[in-house]
């Protein structure tokens, strides 16, 4: 993990895999289970095609360390730290400060599978 600072000074955790040779940066949104061992596993396909890819922990001002898995207890935690936060609060500082100054916008990209979706479906 890797510290970021969103732009009034809040740190926050990042996942990130830096290829050497990496030219373009993806940044991976969270789904609602947190920085967990699927999206670790997306960043590092995208770093092995040559990615710099950096997944933000987006629930870090909530609660920090935020890892969950799938079972019914974990989806409605999940749900829950999801209301909690605004989807622009939650991801406007965390994509920017992942960015490496170094790649302009037309080198990066963010995605996310499913951050949108309404917080009332469990599958989000």
């Amino acid at each position: 993990m890797t510290k970021l600072t969103a732009s009034d000074g809040h740190s926050f955790d990042a996942y990130e895999v830096r290829p050497d040779d990496a030219a373009a940066a993806v940044v991976v949104i969270q789904e609602i289970f947190g920085v967990n061992g699927h999206i670790r596993r997306v960043a590092d396909g995208f770093a092995a095609d040559g990615y710099l890819a950096i997944a933000p922990a987006l629930f870090d001002r909530i609660r920090p360390g935020i890892t969950l898995g799938y079972g019914e207890n974990e989806i409605q935690e999940g749900i829950a730290l999801k209301g909690q936060s605004s989807t622009e609060n939650a991801l406007a500082d965390p994509i920017t400060a992942a960015l490496p100054a170094s790649l302009t916008k037309s080198r990066a990209a963010a995605i996310s599978a499913r951050w949108r979706r309404s917080s009332r479906d469990a599958r989000c």
